[in-house]
């Protein structure tokens, strides 16, 4: 029997229908990829993100994860609280092969917000020396109709967990590497 190596997933969103785009996501994740890992998810909405003693058990979690989603409605910035619990795992990030992954039901990068998000999850993914992918440059309607189509390897050495994830061709978000 051949072993899977086991892959964790934290998702963290702010809306019921942001949660659901990450979750298509992973089930297509799990759909392409259970055949060789062992897929192991957490779910955290930001309004208990906030709470400290709950913030501090999922920045653990995202800490060891393989794959950090967050999933947003664009319009506002990303909350203090939901930035405090993404230092909290960063700094545990580096050496660690790893994917940041942004995505919004919504893509807009004409809005002020989406923008700086990205800039800011984008600094976080370097800073973790994470893998960095999001839709954000997807037109709407191909965010609104597919689950991720296209993920793109980085040009530096992913784990081979990520290298498999890579090489995902067929779901309803456009992931591209930045």
């Amino acid at each position: 029997m051949k072993r899977r190596l086991a892959l964790n997933v934290v998702i963290a969103y702010d809306t019921f229908e942001s949660g659901l785009t990450a979750a298509q996501l992973y089930q297509h994740t799990i759909q392409n990829f259970s055949a060789d890992y062992l897929f192991e998810v957490a779910f955290w909405r930001f309004e208990v993100l906030c709470i400290p003693f709950i913030a501090d058990r999922a920045a653990a979690e995202a800490a060891q994860a393989d794959m950090i989603i967050l999933a947003v409605d664009n319009g506002e910035k990303l909350p203090d609280e939901i930035r405090d619990w993404i230092e909290k795992w960063v700094i545990h990030k580096p050496g660690r092969d790893s994917a940041l992954v942004f995505v919004s039901r919504n893509p807009a990068p004409e809005r002020r917000a989406a923008v700086a998000n990205q800039a800011y999850l984008r600094d976080i993914a370097l800073r973790g020396e994470m893998t960095f992918l999001t839709d954000l440059n997807a037109k709407p309607a191909e965010a609104e109709n597919q689950a991720v189509r296209e993920i793109r390897p980085s040009t530096r050495a992913l784990g081979p967990a990520a290298q498999r994830l890579s090489e995902c061709s067929d779901a309803c978000l456009r992931l591209q590497v930045q």
